[in-house]
């Protein structure tokens, strides 16, 4: 029967393969209409070993088998749970469920705990899209964290994912630039374009979170799930930004324009903000990706008349280092591009707190929470003093 082609193997082919290989097969047992988990099975070689990782066997019953994508890294068994297994198939995602697995390299598996859900990523970016409607609806702070609350299961599986991506952005890259800038080329310094990888995206309001959709998913018409990403930092972190609004650090405006700015706005203003359509990305959303995902983001800020760089903002928290650096483009503040680093020397140039780029010295600042924290509240200070 194991001999004859198109035989379907069962328990004791596993068994016989994890004796032959001395390795422990998981085999992962999956509806395959419903996607839900029905069973898991651990086949242990006769020698018992721990020393490695296992084989992982997704079986959509009644259908075939499927060989789970690993990525390893330092792999220890601890008698329930490996460490270091991601698990990730083209079919069905194998996603964080009460701690029992994280798609991030890291992260434990539990096969005890697994839980499996669709992979589907269009309805995931018309989930985000449904809840960030649901925020721009709200009338309050309260109603907004009920909403964030009932998906809240949702909400933590995509934070998880995103941060997840880091793991597989090409920062140093030679592909050919997926969106041609064109024209729109003669508005970047030569030392820009000589250094990085720069994809245009859509000019609808929404550039910045299509840039970072880009730079991170490598599609911007995902920017919806970049925008829960964000609302959701900005939630667990609301002493700080409520600093940033009530000093005016980070301002709440509506109509992308330098002079509608709301003169008292609430933290309900500054999330539906960042929620609503076609509202521009400022530095509350800069601060908060940067933060989130633990890195440095350069804004690099472009005169494009004069194609000169002008300034480069660093934001991100100061205790990380630029070994994971995302880059972004702004030309005259008003548009924004997903850019890449295409060589190890401008990272190192970019670490490099003094020096020339391209025609003179630039400006350059640092945007991490604590001190804008501090900062805003000795502005806040010095405003109830007067």
């Amino acid at each position: 029967m194991v001999a004859r082609e198109r035989i379907w193997g069962n328990t004791g082919s596993i068994m016989a393969m994890s004796d032959a290989i001395k390795m422990i097969v998981i085999v992962i047992g999956v509806n395959k209409d419903s996607h839900q988990l029905e069973v898991i099975n651990r086949i242990v070689p006769s020698n018992k070993t721990k020393s490695k990782i296992p084989i992982i066997l997704i079986n959509q019953i009644g259908q075939h088998f499927i060989a789970a994508q690993r990525q390893l890294r330092s792999p220890q068994f601890n008698g329930e749970t490996w460490q270091g297994v991601r698990i990730i198939e083209s079919k069905l995602d194998l996603l964080f469920n009460r701690g029992a697995i994280q798609i991030n390299r890291n992260s434990t598996a539990n096969e005890n705990r697994l839980s499996v859900i669709k992979s589907n990523n269009v309805s995931i970016t018309q989930t985000c899209r449904k809840i960030l409607e649901n925020i721009v609806e709200s009338t309050s702070f309260s109603t907004i964290t009920e909403i964030c609350r009932k998906n809240e299961k949702f909400i933590t599986v995509l934070c998880s994912y995103m941060k997840s991506k880091l793991d597989t952005i090409p920062y140093i890259t030679t592909d050919t630039d997926k969106n041609p800038l064109g024209g729109k080329r003669n508005r970047f310094p030569k030392f820009v374009l000589d250094n990085f990888q720069i994809d245009n995206v859509g000019d609808d309001g929404n550039c910045f979170f299509r840039a970072m959709a880009e730079i991170l998913l490598r599609d911007e018409h995902k920017y919806p799930e970049i925008k829960l990403f964000v609302i959701n930092f900005v939630l667990q972190n609301k002493e700080n930004f409520e600093v940033y609004i009530k000093s005016r650090i980070v301002e709440v405006n509506f109509e992308n324009r330098d002079d509608t700015a709301l003169d008292n706005p609430e933290m309900d203003d500054l999330i539906r903000m960042i929620a609503t359509e076609r509202v521009w990305g400022n530095e509350g959303s800069l601060i908060a990706i940067s933060h989130a995902l633990g890195i440095k983001l350069l804004a690099f800020n472009i005169n494009g008349l004069q194609a000169l760089l002008t300034s480069i903002i660093d934001y991100g928290p100061l205790n990380v280092d630029y070994s994971k650096v995302l880059t972004i483009m702004n030309t005259d503040y008003s548009h924004f591009y997903a850019s890449r680093p295409n060589n190890f020397a401008v990272i190192d140039r970019i670490q490099n707190k003094e020096g020339i780029w391209g025609k003179g010295i630039i400006h350059r600042d640092y945007y991490d929470m604590e001190t804008l924290y501090k900062a805003g509240i000795e502005l806040l200070l010095n405003k109830n003093q007067k």
